[in-house]
């Protein structure tokens, strides 16, 4: 062995060490091996990461999709309940304003039954008047005589 080129040992009459070649050949083709399994796990990974990103995507406009639709759902139900307690209101103030009439007549006739009864007190309290002045007349007359 007269000496070594890189990784080839010179044989004694000139060229590499066969072994040393092979050996060379062998490791080679062992990384090449070893990068192409690399290289097609990664292509695998690869792959699989893409329909999982497909898969999640079509999730995501299936879970948008859905809020849409539960967004569209909602409002319609704000709308009917917004429209129910409108109609309720209206038939509530009818109702009250009803109400405030039938009180009103029945608080006009109750004034008028109090100004009614105020006439037959100041009817009396005059007629008290009439009967104190004829008890006092009597009374003088039956003195007086």
């Amino acid at each position: 062995m007269a000496g070594e080129i890189g990784f080839f040992r010179k044989t004694f009459l000139g060229g590499f060490n066969k072994q040393d070649v092979s050996e060379y050949i062998a490791k080679q083709a062992n990384e090449k091996n070893d990068v192409t399994k690399a290289k097609d796990m990664a292509e695998q990974d690869a792959a699989a990461l893409a329909a999982e990103v497909t898969e999640l995507r079509l999730a995501l406009d299936k879970a948008k999709q859905d809020a849409k639709t539960y967004k569209v759902k909602a409002l319609e139900a704000a709308e009917r309940t917004i429209a129910d307690l409108e109609t309720a209101i209206k038939n509530m103030r009818a109702e009250v304003e009803t109400k405030n009439a039938d009180v009103c007549a029945a608080l006009d006739e109750v004034k008028e039954k109090i100004t009614g009864i105020s006439s037959i007190f100041d009817n009396a309290d005059e007629k008290l008047e009439d009967l104190k002045s004829m008890l006092s007349e009597e009374k003088a007359e039956v003195r007086g005589k």
